[in-house]
């Protein structure tokens, strides 16, 4: 299992565990604002097209309405704590 979950109500918290090919595609229609703390590792997450770099320490709010794409360098991939 890549991440762990922990629901409280309508507010999921969760944990993205560290795996090289670690990749997300999401569309615009998804339910719940996410704000995300990288923990460990590199990446990269688009917003509106455009590429930014992820590292250690960043933490993003990733609004619901929009479409975003994320990954992990395949030799530091990404450990991130997010709540949504």
């Amino acid at each position: 299992m890549c991440s762990t979950l922990l629901r409280l109500k309508d507010i999921l918290v969760g944990r993205t565990l560290p795996f090289s090919d670690y990749a997300i595609n999401l569309d615009a229609t998804q339910k719940y604002y996410i704000l995300e703390h990288v923990v460990a590792g590199r990446g990269k997450i688009m917003f509106d097209g455009e590429w930014y770099e992820l590292s250690a320490g960043d933490t993003y709010v990733i609004d619901k309405n929009t479409v975003r794409h994320y990954y992990s360098d395949p030799d530091y991939p990404l450990e991130k704590t997010w709540v949504s």
